[in-house]
């Protein structure tokens, strides 16, 4: 089923699909060997959901040999404000190690689910911190098989295969499991309605710790002979212990810096989104200093143009009354003629519509109407055809 395919179905299922979608896009883009599929899931009180699950494969270096670990991430419909649900899936040749990190279900705990929080969690960094951790501490081991007694030389000790290669080699057998470890308390329980569901039976209070450094079996590298006389010599030792240091330093090493890596990773995309939003915010407070400076010359402006009006205000009011008949003064005689024209035209206008008024309310009747209307229409005619002539003589539009 392709992932398109498989968004187009559980989208309606989720809460907040655009953040779902771009980090299961993430997650098969980094690890090719998980698959997202859409299936049911069974909570612990018998309520099931469809969810989407990134089922298959994560890679894995343990002992400097690189492993396949089967695993199920169900990821809930309010992600990201719930918690995802990680599950290791041993195939038939695999038995679960229980651990702090894994029940006999394969119930993964690990602090980062522990503590999940929406804004700086995703898919990606738990899928790496499984790696890291799951590197560690393997969560399966290889089931024993029945082997035909063959005469073993104890003068030398067992090891393991040659490592090989994440391709067409086979891998390397999974590590036995040789149940020495102690049951010890793991991580606690997450609060009701919480981070994990309640989907397994088995508490991960009886999981055991990490066994401790010393307890982890190393191999040196390189085996100092035996002489023929049977005897080790000095020399011997002092070579079998610095190699056997150098190799727990190295994977030590080794882990540590897959562990820095994912938190980098981690770090990195925080610095883009933070990136991204100073350069918003930059972009928001350059166009709110442009507004003000708007605002600035605005205000200004209008100052200015209050102090020009209070200033022609008082100069009115210390002139004192004035004669409307003599506002207007007309600077030569012709302008003069034409301002009367214009007032008595609009007089004889104002006349014939409030004629029209009286009419309407039957205060004079019909033949003073007309009467009184034929001489107004007649003198605004002689009085309009004056202005324009008047008008085209002073070189006005007329």
């Amino acid at each position: 089923m392709s992932l398109e395919s498989v968004f187009s179905k559980a989208v309606t299922k989720y809460r907040y699909p655009d953040i779902m979608k771009s980090e299961v896009r993430s997650v098969v883009q980094h690890y090719p060997g998980l698959k997202p599929t859409f299936t049911e899931y069974v909570f612990n009180d018998g309520k099931t959901m469809e969810l989407i699950c990134l089922k298959g494969v994560i890679p894995v270096t343990y002992k400097e040999n690189q492993y396949n670990i089967p695993v199920e991430i169900y990821v809930q419909d309010a992600h990201p404000y719930a918690t995802p649900i990680a599950y290791v899936k041993p195939t038939q040749d695999m038995c679960i190690k229980p651990s702090r990190n894994v029940n006999e279900n394969g119930l993964v705990f690990l602090p980062y689910l522990h503590e999940w929080k929406p804004n700086q969690s995703d898919l990606l960094g738990l899928v790496q911190v499984m790696c890291v951790v799951f590197g560690d501490c393997s969560p399966v081991y290889t089931r024993r098989r029945p082997q035909a007694n063959t005469p073993v030389n104890n003068t030398r000790p067992a090891y393991p295969p040659p490592a090989g290669y994440y391709g067409g080699a086979p891998q390397p057998p999974y590590p036995v499991y040789t149940g020495t470890s102690n049951p010890s308390p793991g991580y606690p329980a997450a609060p009701a309605g919480g981070y994990y569901p309640t989907g397994a039976t088995s508490s991960p209070s009886a999981m055991p710790p990490y066994p401790p450094i010393s307890q982890i079996p190393s191999y040196p590298s390189q085996h100092p002979p035996v002489n023929r006389t049977g005897t080790i010599s000095e020399e011997h030792i002092r070579a079998s212990l610095i190699s056997g240091v150098e190799d727990k330093v190295r994977r030590r090493y080794e882990e540590k810096m897959m562990q820095y890596k994912a938190e980098i990773e981690v770090l990195q995309r925080t610095e883009t989104d933070l990136q991204k939003g100073k350069r918003q915010l930059e972009e928001m407070c350059t166009r709110l200093r442009n507004e003000q400076n708007e605002l600035d010359r605005t205000k200004v402006l209008l100052q200015e143009k209050k102090t020009e009006l209070n200033t022609a205000v008082a100069k009115l009011a210390a002139q004192g009354e004035m004669d409307i008949e003599e506002a207007v003064t007309p600077t030569a005689p012709l302008y003069n003629q034409i301002f009367n024209l214009y007032a008595e035209e609009n007089a004889i206008q104002d006349a014939i519509y409030y004629l029209g008024e009286a009419l309407r309310c039957d205060a004079i009747d019909l033949e003073v109407f007309l009467k009184q209307i034929r001489e107004l229409s007649r003198k605004q005619f002689f009085l309009s055809a004056l202005l324009h002539k008047c008008r085209r003589t002073a070189g006005l539009a007329a």
